[in-house]
C-alpha cells in the first residue's frame, strides 16, 4: 500500500482512482456515510492524483523520495504547509488503529495535541475536496465514537417465530416445583440437581423466594411428563451410606414465562366479545384476549391483546379466513406510586413515600405547593420535570428495556443486561466531550478560537464537505465543554436559517439535524429566537417538504417550546393552524406523535394561564379536539401518545366548556382562518362586543385590515369584509377610527376582486359605512330643525 501525495493534479486524463470516488460521491450524494467511512488512510492514495516521482511507502517513505527535501502539500487555493514528521507518523498510527474503536480512543487521549494539530493541519491547508471529506468523516467517527458493544447473542424474536401454520399450543417449558413439607430452596445444589435431573435434560433451576424451584426444561416433551409427578425424589448422605428421600411435589406451569403477549388489529372483530375471540383463535394457542379501551375503559378499539401459550410469538395467525399480523406487546414501565422508582409496584415497595412532583421525602403530590418540580429517578435532566413525566431518561430506558424484553422474548433481567451492553456507562455525550476535548485544548494553546477552523469551511463551494463541518460544529457545540457565543454562535445560527430557506436543499435533513441537537440547550434556542428562527421553520413546513423534514423541523419546534418563556413567546408566531394541519394530513406515527407532543408542550409549558388558553381554544378552532379522537383509536398502543392524547384531550375539553363568544372571536381571528361560524353573523355578539375591537389600541381591528391585505383565501376575505362592516355598523365612531387607519380605501379595493363573494361582502361593507354616515347627518339636521323652531318659538333666547 503507499500513499501519495499530489503536487499538482492531472487534468488530461481520468485518474486511476474515478470508480472509487464516483462510488463515495453516490453514498454521500444520498446522504450516507457509511460507504465513506470504510475508506483509511492506506487508501487515500486512490483520492488523489498519481504523481510519478512522489509515491511514498508507508514503511520507508523518506527513503523513496529521490531528495531529502521536506514535503509539501499544496492545494489550487494558492497556500502550501510543511508536513512535519510528527504530523506524517501519526497519520500512520491513526490509520493503523482506525477499525478499532478502544485502541483509537486510546490514540487520541495518548496524543490529543498531536492529533487536534495533524488534523487541523491538513483542514487549513488542502484544497481538494475528496481529501477534506475524508478528514471531515474521520474528525465526526471521533467525535461520536463509542465502545462496540458486545452482540447479544440471542436471536431476535422476529428471526425465529411461529408463523400462521404452526398451529396448536405448545408445552410450557419453564415449571415450577413447590413441595408442600420442605421448602425446596434450601436443599443443597447437589439435591436440587440429583432431584431435578431425574425429569429430564434441564436447562437451568434457580430459586424462587417463596422457597420454591423454578426449573426450565430442554425439551417441552419432558416437561409435559413433569407436569404430571407428584414426588420430588433426591439422594442424601454420604457415599458409603446414601439414601434416597421423596417428599410431596406439585408442578405447574410458570405463568409469565411460559407465554407471550402480542397485538393485533382486525376491523372485523369489532363488537366480538374477549371470550370468544379467545375460543375462536384457540388453534393458534391463545389462551386469553383483552380489547385495548381508551377514554378510561369507556371506548373500544379494533386492537386487541393476544395472550399466548407459548414464548414463542407467531408472526401472523388467520382470524377466520383473514391473515392478521401479530406484533409484541410493550407494556409501560412498572413504576411504584409510593416511591416513584421503577421496577416495582407500591404493594411490594420498601421505600420512603416520595413526592412525585418535588421529590421530597416529607409531604406527598397531594400536598405538594412546590413550583419547581424535580424528579426522583433521574435529578433533573436538562429540563426539570416530575417523576411521571414521559420525557424523563429514566422513564425512556426503562421503556426500551421493556421493548428488548418484549421483542427479543427475554426476562427482565437478561433485557436489562441487553440494554447495559448497547449502553456502556461512559455515554456517548462523556465520550464525545473526551474527544472534543482535544480541540479545545489544542485551540486554548494557541490562543485561537476552536470554532474558526470549521466556520471557515462553511464557506467552501462543496456542499458535502460544508455540511460535515456544520455537524461537526454541532457536536463540538453541544458536547457539554465551553458554549459557541457571541459572533461565532450568530454566523452558526445565521447559516443553518440561510440553508433551511434555501430551494432544493438536498442537505436539509443534515440541517435540520444540526438544529435538533443545537435547540436542546437554553442560550442556543434564545439565539434562534433572536435570529427569527422560528418565522423560518414556518416558512420550510409551509412549502410542503416530505416527513422526514416534518419530523424533524417540528422536532425542533418541541425542543423550542420546553422553555416556559420561548414556549409563551412562540405562540405569537400563529404555529397552531400549521401543525394542525400537518396532524390532520400526515399519516406517519413519529410525525403525528411529534405534533401532538408540542401541542401538549404549547398548552402545558407557558407559565401565563391566558397563553395557555388561548393556545388551547385556537386548537379547538383548528378541529385539534376532533382529530385527536381519531389518533386515539389509530395509535393506542403507543402509550407516549396515549398520555399526551389523553391530556390533551381534557385540557381542550375545559378550554370549550369555558369558552365565550369573544374568546372563540379572538382565537378565530388571531389563526388567520376565518370562517362563517355563528359569532360572525350574530347581531347580540356585535352589540355587546363591537367596541372590544378597540382593545390594546385597535388589536384586534388591525388584523382583520391586515387579513384583507395578505389573504389569498377568498373566504377569509369576505369574512374579513363582513366583520368591518358590522364594526362600523354597531360602533358610532367606527367610520372615524376606520378612516384613520386607511381602511375605508382597502375595503373599497375589494370591490374590484375577481371573486364574487368578496365583490359582494365588500359592497356591502362599504355600503354599511355610507349608511352609517347618512344616519348620522340625518340626526344632526334633525337636532338643527329642533333647535331653529324653538329660536322661533322665543325670539329673544333662552331665559337667563
Amino acid at each position: 500500500m503507499v500513499w501519495a501525495i499530489d503536487l499538482q493534479e492531472r487534468k488530461d486524463e481520468d485518474p486511476p482512482h474515478k470508480p472509487l470516488v464516483d462510488t463515495i460521491n453516490a453514498a454521500l450524494a444520498t446522504k450516507t456515510l457509511a460507504s465513506f467511512l470504510t475508506p483509511s488512510f492506506k487508501q487515500l492514495s486512490r483520492i488523489h492524483d498519481l504523481d510519478a516521482g512522489l509515491i511514498i511507502n508507508h514503511q520507508d517513505h523518506w527513503r523513496t523520495v529521490a531528495t531529502n527535501a521536506p514535503l509539501v502539500w499544496s492545494g489550487s487555493c494558492g497556500r502550501s504547509q510543511m508536513i512535519s514528521q510528527e504530523d506524517y507518523n501519526f497519520i500512520v498510527a491513526y490509520d493503523n488503529v482506525l477499525n478499532d474503536s478502544t485502541k483509537r480512543n486510546a490514540l487520541v487521549r495518548q496524543q490529543s495535541q498531536q492529533c487536534a494539530k495533524t488534523f487541523l493541519n491538513l483542514l487549513g491547508h488542502i484544497a481538494k475536496d475528496q481529501t477534506i471529506q475524508y478528514l471531515l468523516v474521520l474528525i465526526e467517527d471521533m467525535l461520536s465514537s463509542n465502545p462496540s458493544a458486545s452482540a447479544d447473542p440471542r436471536p431476535l424474536a422476529s428471526a425465529d417465530r411461529r408463523t400462521v401454520l404452526d398451529k396448536g399450543p405448545r408445552s410450557p417449558k419453564i415449571l415450577i416445583f413447590r413441595s408442600a413439607d420442605r421448602e425446596l430452596s434450601s436443599l443443597s445444589p447437589f439435591q436440587r440437581k440429583d432431584g431435578c435431573d431425574r425429569f429430564g435434560s434441564i436447562v437451568r433451576c434457580d430459586r424462587m423466594r417463596d422457597g420454591a424451584l423454578e426449573v426450565e426444561f430442554r425439551k417441552s416433551e419432558e416437561a409435559a411428563k413433569a407436569l404430571d409427578a407428584t414426588r420430588f425424589v433426591f439422594s442424601e448422605g454420604r457415599a458409603s451410606g446414601r439414601r434416597l428421600v421423596s417428599i410431596p411435589l406439585t408442578v405447574e406451569p410458570h405463568r409469565s414465562k411460559n407465554s407471550s403477549r402480542g397485538v393485533i388489529n382486525c376491523f372485523d372483530l369489532r363488537g366480538v366479545s374477549d371470550e370468544d375471540i379467545a375460543d375462536g383463535l384457540a388453534d393458534f394457542g391463545v389462551t386469553a384476549a383483552r380489547r385495548i379501551m381508551t377514554k378510561r375503559g369507556t371506548v373500544s378499539t379494533n386492537n386487541i391483546i393476544l395472550t399466548f401459550d407459548s414464548t414463542d410469538l407467531p408472526s401472523e395467525i388467520r382470524v377466520g379466513y383473514v391473515k392478521v399480523r401479530v406484533r409484541p406487546f410493550v407494556p409501560a414501565p412498572m413504576r411504584c406510586f409510593r416511591c416513584q422508582r421503577f421496577g416495582h409496584t407500591k404493594d411490594n415497595c420498601r421505600g420512603r413515600p416520595t413526592c412525585s412532583k418535588c421529590a421530597s421525602q416529607d409531604h406527598t403530590d397531594e400536598t405538594c405547593d412546590s413550583e419547581t418540580p424535580r424528579c426522583v429517578n433521574c435529578g433533573e435532566g436538562q429540563t426539570p420535570h416530575s417523576a411521571y413525566d414521559r420525557s424523563c431518561p429514566a422513564y425512556v430506558k426503562e421503556k426500551e428495556i421493556m421493548t428488548i424484553k418484549a421483542t427479543r422474548n427475554l426476562s427482565f433481567k437478561e433485557a436489562r443486561e441487553v440494554y447495559n451492553q448497547s449502553h456502556p456507562k461512559t455515554s456517548y455525550a462523556q465520550k464525545d466531550k473526551e474527544n472534543g476535548r482535544v480541540f479545545r485544548e489544542y485551540a486554548q494553546q494557541k490562543g485561537e478560537s476552536v470554532w474558526a477552523p470549521f466556520l471557515t469551511l462553511l464557506n467552501r463551494p462543496d456542499d458535502i464537505s460544508v455540511n460535515l463541518t456544520a455537524w461537526i460544529l454541532a457536536r463540538l457545540a453541544c458536547d457539554g465543554g465551553r458554549q459557541m457565543e457571541g459572533s461565532d454562535l450568530q454566523l452558526y445560527i445565521t447559516w443553518l436559517k440561510d440553508q433551511l430557506r434555501k430551494s432544493e436543499n438536498q442537505y436539509l435533513p443534515t440541517v435540520a439535524r444540526c438544529l435538533q441537537l443545537m435547540l436542546r440547550i437554553d442560550e442556543y434556542r434564545f439565539a434562534f429566537m433572536r435570529a427569527d428562527g422560528v418565522n423560518t421553520l414556518q416558512a420550510v413546513l409551509s412549502s410542503g417538504v416530505n416527513f422526514q423534514c416534518q419530523y424533524q423541523l417540528v422536532f425542533c419546534l418541541w425542543v423550542l417550546t420546553f422553555n416556559t418563556e420561548i414556549a409563551e413567546t412562540i405562540s405569537r408566531y400563529n404555529l397552531v393552524p400549521l401543525l394542525a394541519d400537518i396532524l390532520i394530513d400526515t399519516e406517519k406515527e413519529k410525525v403525528v406523535r411529534m405534533c401532538v407532543a408540542t401541542f401538549r408542550n404549547l398548552v402545558d409549558k407557558p407559565e401565563s394561564a391566558s397563553v395557555s388558553r388561548e393556545n388551547a381554544i385556537q386548537m379547538v378552532q383548528c378541529k385539534v379536539l376532533r382529530h385527536l379522537e381519531l389518533i386515539a383509536l389509530r395509535y393506542n398502543t403507543d402509550e407516549d401518545l396515549r398520555a399526551d392524547v389523553d391530556y390533551l384531550t381534557e385540557k381542550l375539553t375545559l378550554s370549550v366548556h369555558d369558552l365565550n363568544s369573544l374568546d372563540e372571536y379572538t382565537t378565530e381571528l388571531k389563526s388567520g382562518r376565518l370562517e362563517w361560524s355563528l359569532v360572525h353573523k350574530s347581531d347580540k355578539f356585535w352589540r355587546e362586543n363591537a367596541s372590544r375591537l378597540n382593545d390594546n389600541n385597535y388589536q384586534l381591528l388591525k388584523i382583520l385590515l391586515h387579513l384583507l391585505d395578505t389573504s389569498k383565501d377568498p373566504l377569509v376575505v369576505s369574512v374579513a369584509c363582513h366583520d368591518i362592516g358590522e364594526y362600523v355598523r354597531h360602533y358610532p365612531r367606527g367610520k372615524r377610527v376606520l378612516e384613520s387607519l386607511d381602511g375605508k380605501s382597502r375595503v373599497m379595493e375589494k370591490m374590484l376582486s375577481d371573486d364574487p363573494n368578496v365583490k359582494l361582502c365588500a359592497l356591502l361593507a362599504v355600503q354599511k359605512i355610507m349608511v352609517h354616515n347618512w344616519d348620522y347627518l340625518s340626526k344632526k339636521l334633525a337636532k338643527d330643525e329642533a333647535e331653529a323652531k324653538d329660536s322661533l318659538k322665543n325670539p329673544l333666547g333662552p331665559i337667563q
